[in-house]
């Protein structure tokens, strides 16, 4: 199914919001991202950027959770960042 260019839109505003929103709680905590966090919030941007909003909302759930049930080990290759770093991500992919 083809979705209108307004969804698309919108599916794409609403995810960048939500990575701002988990973002944004990391920092009033005052704390890093963890581990599961960055490594699934890089992905979440990597799916914005390719107009994959579905995967990307799917994908925030895990980072929003941090929870090791979900996944329990990460990958030899996860992704790192700080939430300044993974900001300045989402200004260049979200614009």
């Amino acid at each position: 199914m083809t979705l209108s260019p307004k969804a698309v839109q919108t599916a794409r505003r609403n995810l960048a919001q939500r990575i701002e929103r988990v973002l944004t709680r990391i920092d009033e905590e005052g704390r890093p991202p963890t581990a599961r966090e960055s490594h699934y919030i890089s992905i979440a941007l990597d799916q914005l950027e390719t107009d994959r909003h579905h995967d990307g909302e799917w994908t925030m759930l895990r980072a929003e959770r941090d929870d090791i049930f979900l996944t329990p080990e990460l990958p030899a290759d996860a992704r790192m960042a700080t939430t300044a770093e993974l900001r300045a991500r989402l200004a260049r992919v979200y614009g």
